[in-house]
């Protein structure tokens, strides 16, 4: 909308409350008060929200529009084409991602008391790429409210199964570790050119998640150095004595295989796709 005769115009992502659920005062109780927490979030690899508001009596947030596409369309456009996303490219997004979700980790309040913020729902879907191979992580604090409200509602946890912890699918409280596992998982996907859980079943791919064993990153793709199959590995482990949680430490590890020069040419060839 344009306020007075000097506004300036700007591109936003308007998000509003489905009807059905803004008969549940819980829930847009909920979603304002995320809102205003991840607004607090200034980071380069988080969308931005430019302002919550209010129309016909609901909540809506009027957010940072990204032209580009998402991590899962980038995947899909790959198959299609039979070609494989190249490694650089893979690490350089993640290694993105990883450093948003922290920062979003470690967000206080006034007092400087940390919130606690868990985005939840880290996928291929909430990853966006822009034109310049920039990552936008979105959604960040917005997928509590939608956790509360189906725990509320039906005592269980909903979500894109897939990408969901074993802890988690277990019953345990979300937590910083819970979208590290999120992003191992799409990062395995995106050197694989495939979904790591595969079943029609959702309470098949709950069975192999909580399950031991893992196909190793080194057979669903060939070649990948043996240092970083194992970081890989380590970040989708199912016991957390064993996994890489700490996203802080992901970022690193994974930065660390990519010098100066492989991020330009990933920049490059992201963008050019």
């Amino acid at each position: 909308c344009q306020k007075g005769d000097n506004a300036l115009d700007r591109l936003v992502v308007i998000k509003r409350i489905l009807p059905h659920l803004a008969q549940n005062p819980e829930f847009v109780e909920a979603f304002a008060r995320e809102a205003q927490i991840a607004a607090r979030i200034n980071h380069p690899n988080v969308v931005q929200i430019h302002e919550l508001g209010e129309a016909g009596g609901l909540p809506f947030i009027a957010m940072e529009y990204v032209l580009g596409s998402t991590v899962k369309q980038l995947i899909v456009s790959a198959r299609h084409a039979a070609v494989r996303l190249p490694v650089d490219a893979a690490l350089h997004l993640v290694v993105q991602a990883c450093a948003g979700a922290h920062e979003a980790h470690e967000l206080l309040d006034a007092q400087g008391k940390p919130y606690g913020l868990v985005h939840r729902d880290i996928s291929p879907h909430n990853l966006m790429v822009d034109e310049r191979a920039h990552v936008k992580l979105l959604d960040f604090g917005i997928a509590k409210s939608r956790d509360r409200l189906a725990r509320t509602a039906q005592g269980v946890v909903k979500g894109k199964v897939s990408y969901m912890s074993p802890e988690r699918l277990l019953g345990a409280e979300a937590s910083p570790s819970c979208d590290a596992w999120s992003l191992g998982v799409v990062l395995w996907e995106m050197l694989a050119m495939r979904s790591l859980f595969i079943s029609p079943d959702p309470s098949d791919v709950m069975r192999l998640i909580v399950a031991e064993h893992r196909p190793s990153i080194r057979d669903a793709r060939p070649g990948l150095p043996g240092e970083l199959a194992f970081v890989v590995d380590r970040m989708i482990a199912r016991s957390l004595d064993g996994r890489l949680t700490d996203l802080h430490e992901a970022h690193a590890r994974l930065a660390a295989f990519l010098e100066p020069a492989a991020v330009v040419a990933a920049e490059s060839a992201l963008s050019t796709w």
